[in-house]
């Protein structure tokens, strides 16, 4: 996920590894460093006429072609219609400037600075957040990386002669890929009740056991298609009792796992009960998480880690106020919602409304009340979905038969 300042964000990164990298050369340079990204024509301004620099130019930005027309998968699910976001690859010209016009000033500034990028070849998350403010390219689903971009003579003399500039010796480097989300919303249809009349699947038995522990199966109660906070999660695998175990869960929001005790364990059987209440409603984002039992197969021994498993955990739509209520003379309908873990700022949350989808406004700080202006709604009742990080409530009760609905509804007046 990443909004519209993702250009500036690796800009700014880019300059602020470029800095750094001069001010940490081996034998450093003679005079003040600096380094501009600024258009050619106006990169070398009087105030820095004393200045060795180095300027960063965007010249052009182009559709990535491997992710045109993608649409990120934990955004839209499958029967959905969503909005891919626009994936740019960008094209920088580094450009070295030094007192007096010096040349071979100007090839040790440029050959430092091609040295850094060579050897910097990846933009981490730790670089991009830091680079702006408010923006959140640093969670995209891909890494940025960063090359060199050949360009001939003839190109870069065209490149040159639209400045207006004497040619200054300079080399071109491709940034790729920026994914800028689409803030179109998705139509998201409620979900198929039945598919037949028993809705059963595929089951595989394996010929051989392995001789680790591993697991071969998640599964949620009441047939769901995601847990929610209190459940117990039944998990299949095999040798799983060959020692003490606890289990381990990640989500992209940590930086480590958290460990949570089974409440059983057998050879081929485990399950384990999603904590609930303040803490854990704090602590366990919605969204989704991968699980493996961490398993000590002999006192003294490291933990065996097994395979892990991934799973997605629901918010839950505690309420919503009003519940009926008529637009505003401007047509919008301001409704507030009660969630179920705590969202958090950094998390994209939308409700969907029947099958349209609305944003939710702003967050200053971890919390689990919600607001959302709804528009263009005619009058009735409509189901509601709570998502967050691509996650959906539950809206079905597949424990009763025929499946049933459940949750909050909204009637417009």
């Amino acid at each position: 996920m990443s909004n519209y300042l993702a250009i500036a964000t690796v800009t700014s990164a880019l300059q602020h590894l470029i800095l750094k990298g001069l001010q940490s050369a081996q034998w450093g340079f003679a005079y003040e460093l600096g380094v501009t990204v600024n258009t050619p024509e106006a990169a070398r301004p009087q105030a820095l006429d004393s200045v060795d620099q180095i300027n960063l130019f965007l010249y052009q930005a182009l559709p990535n072609a491997a992710w045109r027309n993608e649409v990120l998968p934990a955004q839209v699910k499958k029967g959905e219609q969503g909005f891919p976001p626009l994936a740019l690859d960008l094209y920088y010209l580094i450009t070295a400037y030094t007192p007096n016009d010096d040349g071979l000033e100007a090839h040790r500034l440029l050959g430092r600075a091609l040295s850094v990028l060579h050897d910097h070849a990846v933009l981490s998350a730790t670089e991009l957040q830091a680079a702006l403010l408010h923006a959140d390219v640093h969670q995209q689903v891909e890494r940025i990386r960063l090359s060199p971009h050949p360009l001939t003579v003839e190109e870069m003399s065209k490149l040159w002669g639209m400045f207006q500039r004497p040619y200054r010796m300079s080399v071109a480097w491709q940034v790729s890929v920026v994914l800028i989300d689409s803030t179109r919303p998705a139509r998201a249809p409620l979900p198929v009740l039945t598919r037949g009349a028993s809705d059963r699947g595929v089951a595989v038995q394996p010929d051989l056991e392995p001789v680790t522990p591993g697991l071969d199966l998640l599964s949620f109660p009441k047939q769901q298609p995601s847990a929610v906070m209190g459940d117990v999660l039944s998990l299949t695998g095999h040798r799983l009792a060959d020692g003490p175990a606890r289990v381990a869960l990640t989500h992209s929001r940590w930086s480590s796992a958290q460990y949570l005790p089974p409440s059983t364990v057998t050879a081929r059987s485990a399950s384990v009960t999603l904590p609930t209440g303040g803490t854990a409603d704090a602590s366990l984002p919605a969204g989704l998480y991968t699980l493996a039992l961490a398993i000590t197969r002999q006192p003294g021994d490291s933990e065996f880690l097994t395979n892990a498993l991934p799973f997605s955990l629901a918010p839950t739509l505690v309420s919503i106020t009003p519940t009926h209520r008529s637009p505003d003379d401007d047509g919008v309908l301001v409704v507030t919602a009660t969630a179920s873990p705590q969202v958090r700022p950094d998390q994209r949350v939308s409700l969907i409304v029947g099958h349209r989808e609305f944003k939710a406004d702003a967050l200053t700080a971890q919390g689990a009340t919600l607001s959302f202006r709804l528009t263009g709604l005619p009058p009735g009742k409509y189901r509601l979905r709570l998502r967050v990080d691509g996650v959906d409530s539950l809206v079905v009760d597949r424990s009763k038969t025929p499946p049933v609905f459940i949750g909050p509804e909204l009637e417009v007046a």
